[in-house]
Parts: structure tokens; C-alpha cells; sequence
């Protein structure tokens, strides 16, 4: 990733009508592969005067084949104007301020990307959600005796999975997904079958908790921690994308399905179900978000919505942390020590059911700064209740409208907006609504109609 380059002002966008270009950044191809800015330019660090770009981030264009001329024109050397920004003058003079000089306008200035536009652009997001397979008599039919385990998709047991690229885009991810579902080769045995997306399911043989994972990529700095260290982090990060994300998705899951899941299914080892408070695990060495149900593959607007949504919170929380080094101070609480959770997760493996941050018992998230920073502060007994209990009734519309305004803080919004919006609208929905959308992953997913509510 190329780490300076030249922010000029362009003419073109400034007399272009047809779109806001005070919201965009347009860069030349060869720019845009250079610094790995397909879709967002995110904060950056202007080296003269050592001031700051707004966090907001901006849409990524092509740039105007006419300001890459002028450029060669006043004699700009190749590499120069491969390695361009263009902006408004409105978005220029927002950045450096109205008195900023005719010449520095005319010839640009020169920037640093800084460290989060490095840690959220090489970020991938990766997903295996889980669905079930019904004959015509509205009977489960095992996955395992009509897929092999491995491959893009395949049987975990008796639910069906599929395993997409990650991606560093939710545009690339849930291009992948579709793939999948529409590639009639690995999708030939089962095509006979009904596809649904859910929850939880019983039948006369066993029940089925249906999972819908996430997979977080790795900011640039997280390899530098140590495994316990790490653990901690996305322990923290974990309870974060349950306040922010889980919590007001029981709406969709519904009160009876979502506790079943969570706290009552049988086929769990151990005191919970799936997809309890606390149920993370570390997957190569990456969080594997594990407290959504399979429900969000419904529908490629869902998905996105979702994962989306997921991933504005954790460039969000990824940019805090590689602004301050991944110091231990952002996510470490003063009374808990590394060792034993370190000495818990080599006894376990996949540490996910220790007993210090998830315990009913503590309420010190105030006390660590990503979750406070995040403002993701409540208690370990309060978000064990409410998502253990799937309490439904508690994702009120003043809940949601409470929800939406945070998510429009975060300075990753812009970039997500799609994604947050489309889910908003979707949660305001009436349950009578909600309860009516189709679960129908093959009619869903092979054709291009729109989620119907």
C-alpha cells in the first residue's frame, strides 16, 4: 500500500452536477490498487501542518480522465498523477481550512494514509452460516447423506453450511454467497430440495440450532499480540458486537426460537445452547462471531445488511486500536490478569466458556476503554438475560431508534450507511411482517427480486 500521495482539487467535480461529489474521493486506477482503496477512503494524516482529515470516511470514484490530463499537461510526472486524490474545493478547503492559500489549491498537497485507512482496507470479512434442508413433506433431510463435509458447500452434521471466499467488501462477500447457491455443480444434489434459513428447528429425532458465523479479519497489529493477549481483545470485541449487533437482532429470531437456540436446545454440551452470550471462539487465529443464528441468510439484502453491519463496528473498533498501537490499556480491565486467561484457553482450545468478562457476576465494562470508547457499557447479567431469554420485547422503537443513532455516530457510517439503514428499516418492522418474510434461500438467493416485507 503506497503510503503518501497528492490531494488535489478538481475542476471536473466541481462543475459535475449529476452526483454530490463533496461526499467522494476519486483516485486514478493505478491509485487505487496502489493503496488498496477499492470502495473507502477512510482518516488520513496531512504531513504539512501535521492537522488531521475528518474521520468520516468518503466513497472512492474513478477520477475524471480530464483532471488526469491537466495534470500531464502542467507536467506532472507519471507517477505523480498515478498516485492522486482528487476532492471538491469544498471538500479541500473543509479539510485544511478557507484560508489555505490559491497555490497549495492549484497544486495540490501532500498526505500519509494513516494507520486505520491501513488496518480497515486490508481487513477481510469472511462467514459459514448454516441452513437445513426440507423434503416437500416439510421433513429434515440430513445434510450429511446428501453432501460431502468439505468444500465451498457441505454438511456440518445434519444442518448444510456454506463456506465463501472472504472478501474485503460486503459487495464481494455476498457476491461469493450467491456464487455458491447458483453454481448449479455443487448445488446439483440437493436441488430437489427445500433450502430455509432459520433459527431452530425440532423434530421427532433430535433439534437444530441453526448458526449464522461471522468471521472478523485481522487488523495489521494483531499479530503482534500475544495469544492471550488476543484472547482478551476479542473477548472484548466480541461482548461489543453483541450490544451493537446481536442484542436488537432477537427481534428477528423471535422470543421462542432465539431462547430455544440459546439456552434450551439439546443437542449443546454443557449448561447453554448456541450462540449464548459469550459463545466466541478464535479460528485461525481470528474472531469467529458466533451469536447470530443462521436467520440473516434469508435473503442477499439481509446478509448485507448485516455483515455489513458487523463490519462497520469492527472498523470501528479496529481503527481505535491501531490509532493507539494496540495498547492492552484500550481493552484490558485493571482487576483481571492475562495468565489466566491464557491458562484457560490452552485447557480449552477454543476458549469460549470462561468465567471472568461473560460471568453473570461482572459489570466492569464502563471500566474498559474499547467499550466505553464504543459506548458499550452494560452489565454481563443484563446482556446474558436479554440474549440468553431472547427478550424480544425489550427492542422496543425507542430501543431501535436508540440503536440507529449510535450506529450513525460511528465514524465508519458513511461507508456502511446501506447496510445500516437497510437493517433499521428492517427492525422497525412489526412482528406480524417479520414473521411473514420468506425463508426460502433458493428462491431467494437465485433470482435477483428484492426482499418482500
Amino acid at each position: 500500500m503506497a503510503e503518501e500521495m497528492l490531494l488535489m482539487v478538481s475542476d471536473s467535480m466541481d462543475t459535475n452536477k449529476k452526483r454530490n461529489e463533496h461526499e467522494l474521493i476519486r483516485l486514478p486506477s493505478t491509485a487505487r490498487k496502489s493503496t488498496g482503496l477499492e470502495s473507502v477512503f477512510a482518516a488520513a494524516d496531512v504531513m504539512k501542518g501535521n492537522s488531521e482529515l475528518p474521520s468520516a470516511s468518503v466513497k472512492v470514484f474513478q477520477a475524471f480522465s480530464k483532471d488526469i490530463k491537466n495534470m500531464r499537461k502542467r507536467g506532472f510526472t507519471e507517477k505523480e498523477v498515478n498516485n492522486t486524490a482528487f476532492v471538491s474545493t469544498k471538500t479541500f478547503t473543509k479539510i485544511f481550512g478557507k484560508k489555505v492559500s490559491d497555490a497549495i489549491i492549484k497544486d495540490g498537497i501532500s498526505i500519509k494514509l494513516n494507520k486505520a485507512v491501513k488496518a480497515t482496507t486490508a481487513l477481510f470479512t469472511g462467514a459459514d452460516p448454516e441452513f437445513l434442508l426440507f423434503n416437500n413433506d416439510n421433513e429434515i433431510v440430513p445434510a450429511y447423506k446428501m453432501l460431502q463435509k468439505n468444500g465451498l458447500i457441505g454438511a456440518d452434521g445434519a444442518m448444510i453450511e456454506i463456506r465463501p471466499k472472504p472478501s474485503k467488501s460486503i459487495d464481494g462477500l455476498v457476491s461469493n454467497m450467491k456464487s455458491i447457491f447458483r453454481n448449479k455443480g455443487l448445488t446439483d444434489s440437493i436441488k430437489d430440495l427445500n433450502w430455509k434459513a432459520g433459527v431452530y428447528h425440532v423434530d421427532d429425532t433430535r433439534d437444530y440450532p441453526v448458526g449464522g458465523h461471522i468471521h472478523i479479519g485481522n487488523a495489521p497489529g494483531v499479530e503482534e499480540l500475544s495469544i492471550n493477549e488476543r484472547c482478551y481483545m476479542f473477548a472484548v470485541m466480541n461482548k461489543i458486537l453483541d450490544e451493537l449487533l446481536s442484542v436488537p437482532m432477537i427481534k428477528l429470531d423471535g422470543k421462542d426460537l432465539g431462547k430455544s437456540r440459546r439456552s434450551d436446545c439439546k443437542m449443546a454440551m454443557g449448561d447453554h445452547g448456541y450462540g449464548y452470550y459469550g459463545a466466541w471462539r478464535m479460528c485461525d487465529g481470528r474472531l469467529e462471531y458466533r451469536t447470530l443464528s443462521g436467520l440473516w441468510l434469508t435473503h442477499p439484502e439481509l446478509a448485507h445488511a448485516v455483515i455489513g453491519c458487523s463490519k462497520a463496528i469492527t472498523d470501528e473498533m479496529f481503527n481505535v486500536l491501531t490509532e493507539k498501537n494496540f495498547s492492552k490499556s484500550l481493552f484490558k480491565h485493571k482487576d483481571i490478569n492475562f495468565k489466566y486467561l491464557i491458562d484457560d484457553y490452552v485447557s480449552r482450545n477454543d476458549f469460549h466458556d470462561y468465567k471472568v468478562l461473560y460471568n453473570q457476576d461482572f459489570d466492569g465494562w464502563k471500566d474498559i476503554k474499547l467499550s466505553k470508547v464504543m459506548g458499550c457499557t452494560k452489565g454481563s447479567r443484563y446482556m446474558s438475560s436479554i440474549l440468553n431469554e431472547s427478550k424480544t420485547g425489550s427492542i422496543t422503537k425507542a430501543y431501535i431508534n436508540a440503536w440507529y443513532k449510535r450506529m450513525r455516530s460511528l465514524s465508519t457510517y458513511k461507508t456502511y450507511s446501506n447496510s445500516i439503514d437497510y437493517l433499521y428499516n428492517v427492525l422497525m418492522l412489526p412482528n406480524s411482517k417479520l414473521a411473514a418474510i420468506s425463508t426460502d434461500i433458493k428462491e431467494n438467493w437465485t433470482s435477483d427480486n428484492s426482499l418482500k416485507f
